[in-house]
């Protein structure tokens, strides 16, 4: 049996959080290029939507990713892993494979 969460949140929030860089503050204009950009005019951007998502534990650290997201943690493994981790172990880890010429995304 999976593990999952149910979360509740408006439509303009589903949007700003798959369109945000994490590296940068939600400005106002971002919001506002969000409404002119992504919504539908005939959407109202404050609906609640109910979300189901699996939780699930990063095969890397061991915390739990307890949000709608996750990454492939390869080459490192085969599993899911946290932000954290794929910016400090995956990604390089990816790059560097790049450069000696291997696959990428194929597991040691």
């Amino acid at each position: 049996m999976k593990n999952t969460n149910t979360v509740k949140k408006t439509r303009l929030e589903l949007y700003i959080e798959h369109y945000w860089n994490k590296n940068e503050p939600v400005t106002s204009e971002f919001i506002e290029h969000i409404k002119n950009n992504f919504l539908d005019p005939n959407e109202d951007p404050n609906e609640l939507i109910e979300m189901e998502y699996e939780v699930f534990t990063c095969s890397i650290c061991g915390r739990r990713i307890d949000d709608s997201y996750s990454n492939n943690a390869q080459p490192i493994n085969n599993g899911r892993c946290c932000d954290r981790c794929n910016a400090k172990y995956v990604i390089p880890a990816r790059i560097n494979r790049m450069r000696v010429g291997l696959d990428p995304r194929a597991v040691r």
